[in-house]
């Protein structure tokens, strides 16, 4: 796979939604907590801040039965103690925070039904409905970010 086009790919992209967390193995923790630390920070690029709280964001939330709003407290500490936040985080999560679930749901994500729709308009709105490669949410988030085989 090339790599995208600059008209928008990030400068500087977040860590890849395949990276799980060390505790729970959850992927996409750390890419939403980086996140969330950007925005607070005033780093988070033009091109992510309309995805916070959305999408896989608030799928994880969901699933995890957490408010967006204690990743969001909790992010305060995400930069200098990832250890210290996800402690902090345990206080809201289930006693099994069921990662093979939510790892499954999320690479799955854009294979059919409502996520398929999705994928289809992003890859439009970007230019990329010729890249068949492209079959998921995360190949999208893997490719426009330079990562990745699609």
């Amino acid at each position: 796979m090339t790599n995208p086009s600059p008209r928008f790919r990030p400068k500087n992209p977040l860590p890849s939604p395949y990276l799980p967390d060390g505790r729970y193995g959850l992927m996409h923790l750390p890419r939403l907590m980086e996140k969330l630390v950007r925005l607070r920070e005033g780093r988070l690029e033009p091109y992510y801040q309309p995805t916070v709280g959305q999408g896989f964001d608030r799928m994880l939330g969901e699933h995890l039965g957490v408010p967006m709003k204690v990743f969001q407290e909790v992010a305060g500490s995400w930069a200098r103690a990832p250890e210290e936040a996800l402690e902090r985080l345990r206080e809201w999560l289930p006693d099994d925070p069921k990662p093979e679930r939510w790892n499954r749901r999320l690479v799955q994500r854009g294979l059919w039904g409502y996520g398929r729709f999705r994928l289809e308009r992003r890859k439009e709105a970007l230019g990329l409905s010729h890249r068949t490669e492209i079959r998921t949410m995360i190949d999208l988030i893997e490719f426009v970010e330079g990562r990745g085989e699609g």
